[in-house]
C-alpha cells in the first residue's frame, strides 16, 4: 500500500495550510514541555540554594552546578525560542526545531541515566517510559516536521 501525499503536487512534503497547523501543534507542544520543565527546574533550583544556604555548597563542585545550569537553561530556553519561531513563521524556525529536538533527546539520556542509575524498580521504569516516551514522541514529531517541511521546500 502506497503512503498518501501530503503535498498537492504528489511529491513527499506537506502543504502550507498542513504546514500552519503541524507548526502549531508542535509549537503548543514546546511550549507545554518548557513550561513543565520550568516547573521542574525552580524546584531543582530552590533546593540547591537551600543546600547553598545550609553550607553545602562547599560539597557540590563548581563543573556539575555550571552542567545543571547549562542542561536546565537548555530545557527550558530551546523549546520556547522554537515555539515562538514557529509560531511567528520564521525562516531560522526549522534550524531552532531541529537544535531543541536534538536537545531534548540528550537531555532525556542524560536524565534517565541519572534516574535509572542505582537500579531498576517499578517506579522508575515508568518514570523511564514516560518521560523517555514523551522525550523521544517530541523529538521524533520535530524532526519529522522539519524534514517534511524541507522536502516541500525543495
Amino acid at each position: 500500500m502506497a503512503p498518501l501525499p501530503c503535498h498537492p503536487s504528489g511529491e513527499p512534503g506537506i502543504a502550507k495550510a498542513n504546514q500552519r497547523e503541524h507548526g502549531k501543534i508542535l509549537a503548543v507542544l514546546f511550549i507545554l514541555f518548557g513550561a513543565a520543565h520550568l516547573v521542574l527546574v525552580s524546584f531543582v533550583w530552590s533546593i540547591v540554594f537551600a543546600l547553598a544556604r545550609e553550607g553545602y555548597l562547599r560539597e557540590l563542585p563548581w563543573f556539575q552546578m555550571l552542567a545543571l545550569l547549562g542542561v536546565t537553561l537548555s530545557l527550558i530556553a530551546t523549546p520556547l525560542i522554537s515555539a515562538i519561531a514557529l509560531l511567528r513563521q520564521r525562516a531560522w524556525a526549522d534550524g531552532m526545531v531541529s537544535v531543541a529536538c536534538l536537545v531534548i533527546l540528550a537531555a532525556g539520556f542524560i536524565v534517565l541515566r541519572y534516574a535509572l542509575r542505582p537500579g531498576f524498580s517499578m517506579t522508575r521504569l515508568m518514570f523511564g517510559v514516560l518521560y523517555g516516551g514523551t522525550n523521544l514522541a517530541i523529538s521524533v514529531y520535530g524532526l519529522w516536521f522539519v524534514t517534511r517541511r524541507a522536502q516541500a521546500k525543495a
